[in-house]
């Protein structure tokens, strides 16, 4: 993939300024076309139990039938288990002293989903389901009581833990209270704190019924230092790059846009909303569908663009479904070709400014055990012609 100026991208030190985007995310040629023709979607895999033994953890739970399981370490590394029949699965993991954070997914069809949050394997405070904007959970009888920060979905800090049960418990955050709140019958407690957590060193103080805890954080950035890039496609250079007889056939053409893949009541993210790490809306509204030009002209620069998304457009107005697939396959395919494509990697401080009329973006995985965490605002734009 290119990393050089794409059309309009202005990189300057921890800025880059985009004068193009998408009406989408984008995804690569082979998960386009099975997206086209798929409906089924994989669920995320979970964690049932995690029993510590002279070998290490031994996790059992369930997946996807036929996909592979893998539990990724920090460094690289990672052990891979297949489902039995009925998708239930079982692996063993050697652990640390120290132990350590493991991310969790599951591949099938070339398609990969990972699990709700990160696993916390320790031999000290047993394992722990760390999940983002939910707090921890235990998932060994007899866990020790680790002191867990983490991110909700609004962006807050949630500290979680272990105290006495129904004790109440407080925070403290370098000298100040930040929050307080009762633990379950479990004795385990989450509470969000009333202000952010700054970045360097701070000093956390956890106290209350059954428990008292003094921590030094130093908060560092959450930008994994491997995978997690964007790809962004110029989709008024894959226009121009087209032959003038294609173009005419494009040209006057009407695409159907839908939403109902992703955020409709039967789409992936229908199923198991509340084990993701981001919070997203389903909705009956998203299972409609609107006509746009296949082809739009930039209302500033008049400049033309393929507006095409491989999750978003669902067909072409006039043409019969197996019809609409040999087109928007051939145009997904075309609009993703490298010479289209810029890839940034994240650094700390980056700001990114695109103007979704003109491009498709895509957000790549491959940082298990890491976490990634952006902001990002979208503006209203104008109706496309």
């Amino acid at each position: 993939m290119s990393r050089g100026r794409l059309g309009g991208v202005v990189p300057l030190a921890g800025l880059l300024v985009l004068a193009a985007c998408s009406p989408g995310g984008a995804r690569s040629p082979d998960e386009t076309a099975r997206r086209q023709e798929e409906a089924a979607y994989l669920a995320a895999p979970r964690v049932d139990r995690a029993d510590f033994g002279a070998g290490g953890y031994s996790l059992e739970g369930r997946a996807a039938k036929g996909a592979e399981v893998r539990l990724a370490s920090p460094g690289g590394g990672g052990v891979t288990v297949r489902p039995d029949a009925d998708g239930s699965w079982r692996l063993t993991v050697p652990v640390a002293s120290a132990g350590a954070i493991y991310g969790l997914s599951e591949t099938s069809a070339g398609r990969t989903v990972q699990a709700e949050g990160y696993l916390f394997l320790s031999p000290q405070h047993g394992a722990w389901l760390l999940r983002a904007g939910a707090g921890a959970r235990a998932m060994s009888p007899g866990a020790a009581a680790p002191i867990v920060l983490d991110t909700d979905r609004a962006g807050g800090t949630v500290v979680s833990g272990r105290a006495a049960q129904r004790g109440l418990v407080g925070v403290q955050l370098n000298g100040s209270r930040m929050g307080e709140g009762r633990a379950d019958d479990a004795g385990v407690f989450e509470i969000r704190l009333k202000g952010p957590v700054p970045p360097g060193a701070n000093r956390l103080r956890i106290f209350g019924d059954g428990i008292s805890a003094e921590r030094t954080l130093n908060l560092s950035p959450t930008i994994p230092p491997v995978g997690g890039d964007t790809l962004f496609v110029d989709a008024s250079r894959a226009w121009d790059a087209l032959s003038d007889a294609m173009k005419a056939v494009l040209a006057p053409l009407q695409a159907v846009h839908s939403a109902r893949q992703s955020y409709g009541t039967k789409g992936v993210f229908a199923r198991d909303t509340e084990a993701r790490t981001m919070k997203i809306i389903v909705s009956e509204a998203a299972d409609g569908s609107l006509t746009h030009p296949l082809v739009r002209t930039h209302p500033v620069t008049g400049r033309k663009a393929l507006y095409v998304s491989p999750v978003y457009t669902v067909g072409i107005e006039g043409f019969t479904p197996e019809e609409s697939k040999a087109l928007l396959g051939f145009l997904f395919a075309h609009l993703t070709q490298d010479e289209f494509v810029y890839r940034h990697r994240w650094t700390e401080g980056d700001l990114l400014m695109w103007d979704n009329r003109c491009t498709m973006h895509f957000a790549e995985g491959g940082y298990d055990g890491y976490l990634r965490l952006m902001h990002r605002t979208t503006v209203q734009g104008e109706v496309p012609v």
